[in-house]
C-alpha cells in the first residue's frame, strides 16, 4: 500500500507530520540494551557485534556437525573395510569360524590372522548368508567407494573456513525461501469519511493489481481527534 497525504494550500506541511508523529505510531522511539552472554560473560552488544555473535555461532554448529558426521563415516568406512577383508577370503574366514568352539575363540581368531578390531570381527560374525552374493558383495564396495568420497568432503569442508561460511549462507538462503512469505492480507477499497477526514482507496493505472492507494486529504489545523480518525481509518483498510 503506498499512502499520499494531500493538503490545502494553507497547510503548514511540517506542522501536519509533527502531528502525525505525536498522534500515530508512524514514529515511535524506544530504548534497547542488546545484553547477551558472550564466552560466558555478560556484555552489552552493537548491532554488527551482535551479527558477529550470531555467526560465529553458526560456524560452530557447522564444524562440530560436519566432525560429527565425519567420525561417523569414519567408523562406517572402518567396519565395512573389515566386511571386504572377511569376503576377500571368505573360504578361510569360514572355515576358521566352524572350527572356532565359542564366540569369542572365533573372534580372537579373526582380529590376529586378518588384523583386524574388534568391531570389525564382530561385524563379520554378525554376517548373514545373503550377504555373501555376488550383489551385496558389490554393494559393500560401492559403499566404500562412497565412503572415501564423503570423508574427503567432510574433510576439505573443515578445512576451509570460506567452505563453512558458504554453507551458511545456503542454509539461511533455504530458511528465507520455505518460511519467507508475503503479506497474507490485502487492503479493500472503500470510501470512508471520518470526522472531515476524506479517506480514498482506489487503485490507478501506476498501482499494480493487488495493491491499493490511500489518499487523505488534511490540513495543518486538524485536531487529534480528527488524527486519531486517520488512525483508525488506516486501521480498518489494512
Amino acid at each position: 500500500m503506498r499512502i499520499v497525504l494531500e493538503l490545502k494550500r494553507d497547510a503548514i506541511e511540517d506542522v501536519v507530520l509533527n502531528q502525525l508523529y505525536h498522534h500515530t505510531q508512524m514514529e515511535q522511539t524506544f530504548g534497547v540494551i542488546n545484553l547477551a552472554i558472550v564466552d560466558g560473560r555478560p556484555r552489552s552488544l552493537s548491532l554488527k557485534e551482535e551479527l558477529q555473535c550470531y555467526i560465529d555461532h553458526r560456524v560452530q554448529v557447522v564444524r562440530r556437525r560436519t566432525d560429527f558426521d565425519l567420525r561417523k563415516a569414519r567408523d562406517r568406512l572402518h567396519i565395512v573395510e573389515g566386511l571386504i577383508t572377511a569376503v576377500d577370503h571368505l573360504d578361510e574366514v569360514i572355515r576358521l569360524i566352524r572350527h572356532s568352539q565359542t564366540v569369542e575363540e572365533a573372534r580372537s581368531g579373526l582380529m590376529s590372522r586378518y588384523l583386524l578390531s574388534e568391531g570389525q570381527a564382530n561385524a563379520i560374525l554378525s554376517m548373514t548368508l545373503r550377504q555373501l552374493t555376488g550383489l551385496e558383495i558389490e554393494k559393500l564396495r560401492q559403499e566404500q567407494r562412497d565412503l572415501t568420497n564423503r570423508i574427503n568432503e567432510l574433510e576439505a569442508i573443515l578445512a576451509s573456513q570460506e567452505r563453512i561460511l558458504g554453507i551458511i549462507k545456503a542454509e539461511l538462503t533455504e530458511m528465507k525461501e520455505k518460511f519467507g512469505d508475503e503479506r497474507r492480507t490485502m487492503a479493500a477499497c472503500r470510501f470512508l469519511l471520518r470526522q472531515g477526514v476524506f479517506v480514498q482507496g482506489i487503485r490507478p493505472p501506476s498501482v499494480p493489481v493487488g495493491e491499493s492507494l490511500l489518499r487523505l486529504s488534511l490540513c495543518h489545523h486538524h485536531s487529534a481527534d480528527m488524527i486519531q480518525a486517520l488512525l483508525d481509518a488506516l486501521a480498518e483498510l489494512r
